[in-house]
């Protein structure tokens, strides 16, 4: 059935609308400190190139130097901001993926991107394990296992929007809380052993990561053109 323009309007300003109000709630309701830590979360794992791995361990670390040690609500809070922001960028994509992908370059960027996970969710979804196989990559710290990634493979290998959804969030809760706990011990060890230069460390164990992973993909791609030709 065709969407009418209330919809389509409705469908796109939902995710954004929910999204501002848990960042005003937030405001209100958490500490200077905390606010600061939760939003950079928010922001840097939308925007950033850098997944839950890093900055799930990153904010813990920030928790840990603003009070002195961290509660198991405030690592709670954390994998759940994780997760608020991998279901939000689902819905937004599973709701206007048809009108992102009539979009010139978004949705040439968009068929690029799918290309990369098709082959292996159409396989899953011949042996009827498709929402399963999407639930564990979204788990699994690959890049591009966030919520919008995951949900275009999902939505592209034609799986129905409810499980994609569905994949999204169990696999965001899986893998965001098996890092918190992970990154909780981690943490702590750190900043016990470095203090205040925990924050150099994990930057140039980081930048250290980042480096490996353009070489890597700088001889990959060149391996790719030479094959091509």
């Amino acid at each position: 059935m065709k969407e009418g323009l209330s919809t389509r309007l409705t469908l796109f300003f939902v995710p954004i609308i929910i999204s501002t109000a848990v960042v005003m709630a937030l405001f209100f309701w958490l500490s200077e400190g905390m606010f600061l830590i939760i939003g950079a979360l928010l922001l840097g794992y939308f925007i950033s190139p850098f997944g839950r791995e890093v900055l799930i361990p990153l904010a813990i670390i920030a928790v840990i130097d603003l009070k002195g040690l961290i509660s198991v609500p405030d690592l709670i809070l954390i994998a759940i901001t994780v997760v608020f922001v991998d279901v939000m960028c689902s819905l937004f994509i599973i709701w206007n993926l048809e009108l992102l992908n009539k979009l010139p370059r978004i949705g040439n960027l968009i068929r690029k991107f799918a290309k990369a996970g098709r082959s292996r969710l159409e396989k899953s979804r011949r042996s009827k394990i498709a929402t399963l196989s999407l639930t564990l990559y979204v788990a699994l710290p690959f890049q591009g296992s966030g919520g919008v990634a995951s949900s275009i493979f999902g939505m592209m290998g034609g799986m129905r929007k409810r499980n994609v959804l569905a994949a999204v969030v169990a696999g965001s809760a899986i893998g965001s809380f098996t890092i918190a706990v992970a990154g909780w011990y981690v943490a702590e060890a750190l900043v016990d052993i470095f203090g205040s230069a925990v924050y150099l460390i994990f930057g140039l164990l980081v930048l250290i990561a980042v480096i490996a992973f353009l070489v890597f993909r700088f001889f990959k791609n060149k391996q790719e053109i030479a094959n091509s030709q």
